[in-house]
Order: structure tokens, then C-alpha cells, then sequence
């Protein structure tokens, strides 16, 4: 680690060699060092060790410009809640695990030129929650569901993220066909259903059942459950409180053996689902 005012003064031999290995030191260091240099030139370099930065004097030589992390690794495995910083700039962070919070500095720390990388390599939720009452996308957080990625860049205001292939805030054109899968709900006395992993769900009845209000539903979107009937047959499905139908009288299910209906909703709200359309005894 060295630094120098990049002037050499006229001096006996060895002290002006001794003064020149000073300089060529600072240079194949980038003037590395706990604080910044006290001479300063437009464009000068600065390996900045206490915040882990690579940093560079802007033109007008009034300030620094945070232009990469000296992290020697630019992949960096999570598998719980922890925070990004300035020292994190350019790395993509391979989350595992389940379900926890990733939180950000404040983007004047993070600086205007801040980017990084989030893969969703786990089975939960991780909640991007930006510093204090600061935003991303323009919401207090951002939630990226498993197999997802996003890369979040900050402007010197905000955080911004672009999700996958699109934002989802823009209208997009699908060149195939988009679709989520279809999840066995467990048989259980109550079954339970979570709208945010399990859209489309299916449950196959082996006694009489309650279904459960659904969890973590959003306004507008639809979702869908059949429910079938097991080799008895004759099993009832109670809904619960968050399920709304035509007149307010709930269906009653086929009841013979491996008879299967389907129920389609649309959420009225994020805790009420508004039946849209049904088929029973679908073949």
C-alpha cells in the first residue's frame, strides 16, 4: 500500500531513486490505503481499503467515483438475511435456504453507480428491503420467488431492479406460452393454500375437509384448485370465510368415486377470493 503526490523533488541520487520506487509503487497499487490520497489529480486512481472500493477523482478532481469493489470474489453464496453494501458492487449473490429479508444501505452510500445481482436459488421468499423508508421500484420492498433473479442498480435516490427478462411494471410480449405449474395441496383436515407459490393447486379429498382461507393472494390475480374425490368418494370441502360465491351459497362437490370439480377465483381483495367460474364432475 502506497501513496504518493506524484512529484519528485531534486534531491541527492538515492533519495530521488528512493522517491521515484515511492511513486512507482503507488502506481502498481493504485494508491491504495485507509484514506485517500492528500494530492489529488483528475482521474487519479484510489484502491479505497477501508470501504473495500475501487475508486476514481472525477474530472472536475472535487470528488471520488466508486467504479468497482476490491472483493477478489464477484460470487458470494447466502443462505440468510444479510445486508449489501458499497463493498458488494458487480457481485451476484447465490441465495439458498428459505424464506428471509436482504437489505441495502442507503443509496447515497451505495452511490449512483451501485449494481449487483440476486439469484434465487432456494424454496422461500427473499424480500429485497431497501434503507429505512428508501424504495426499489417504487415500493417499500420487492419479493423474488424461488428461481428468480433480479439485478439492482441505484441512481444516488433510489434502488431499481429489473426482474428476469422484463419488468414487470412494463407490458411485455411472450414469444411462448407463460403458465405456473400446478401444486398437490396435502390432505389434511385443514387444508391449506398459499396463493403466492401454489396459484394453481389441486388437492385429492380423503375424508370431509376445511379449506383454510387462502395466504398471500393479490388483488386481481386469479387462481385456480381442483378437488377430487378419493376412491371412496362422498367427501365434503367446507370453505372457509375467504371464499366467495354467487348468492353466497358455496358448490357442492361430486361425490362419487374419483369425481373431479374445478373452481376458478379471482381476488377481490388480498384476503377474499370471488368464484368466477366452475365445472363439476369434469371427465
Amino acid at each position: 500500500m502506497s501513496q504518493h503526490d506524484y512529484v519528485i523533488d531534486n534531491a541527492d541520487g538515492a533519495t530521488v531513486r528512493a522517491d521515484i520506487n515511492s511513486l512507482s509503487a503507488a502506481i502498481a497499487t493504485l494508491n491504495s490505503g485507509a484514506a485517500a490520497p492528500s494530492t489529488t489529480y483528475a482521474y487519479l486512481p484510489w484502491a479505497d481499503t477501508t470501504a473495500t472500493s475501487l475508486k476514481r477523482r472525477n474530472s472536475a478532481n472535487t470528488g471520488w467515483l466508486v467504479t468497482d469493489t476490491l472483493n477478489d470474489s464477484k460470487v458470494t453464496a447466502k443462505s440468510a438475511t444479510f445486508n449489501v453494501g458499497l463493498s458488494d458492487m458487480d457481485t451476484l449473490f447465490v441465495c439458498t435456504g428459505t424464506s428471509y429479508n436482504i437489505t441495502f444501505s442507503a443509496v447515497a452510500t451505495l452511490t449512483s453507480r451501485f449494481k449487483c445481482a440476486i439469484l434465487n436459488n432456494g424454496t422461500g421468499t427473499l424480500t429485497l428491503d431497501p434503507n429505512s423508508t428508501e424504495q426499489i421500484n417504487g415500493a417499500t420492498t420487492l419479493a423474488i420467488g424461488p428461481g428468480d433473479w433480479v439485478l439492482v442498480y441505484g441512481d444516488g435516490s433510489a434502488l431499481h431492479a429489473t426482474t428476469n427478462d422484463a419488468m414487470k411494471s412494463q407490458e411485455n410480449k411472450w414469444a411462448k406460452q407463460q403458465y405456473a405449474s400446478t401444486v398437490v395441496l396435502t390432505d389434511q383436515a385443514s387444508v391449506t393454500w398459499n396463493g403466492e407459490t401454489q396459484q394453481i393447486a389441486e388437492v385429492t379429498l380423503g375424508g370431509n375437509r376445511v379449506l383454510t382461507n387462502i395466504t398471500n393472494a393479490k388483488k386481481g390475480a386469479f387462481y385456480s384448485i381442483t378437488v377430487k374425490q378419493d376412491g371412496t368418494g362422498s367427501r365434503t370441502l367446507t370453505w372457509n370465510s375467504a371464499y366467495l360465491f354467487p348468492s353466497g351459497t358455496a358448490p357442492i362437490l361430486s361425490t362419487a368415486s374419483s369425481a373431479v370439480d374445478e373452481f376458478n377465483f379471482k381476488a377481490a381483495t388480498a384476503s377474499t377470493l370471488s368464484m368466477v367460474g366452475r365445472s363439476l364432475d369434469v371427465k
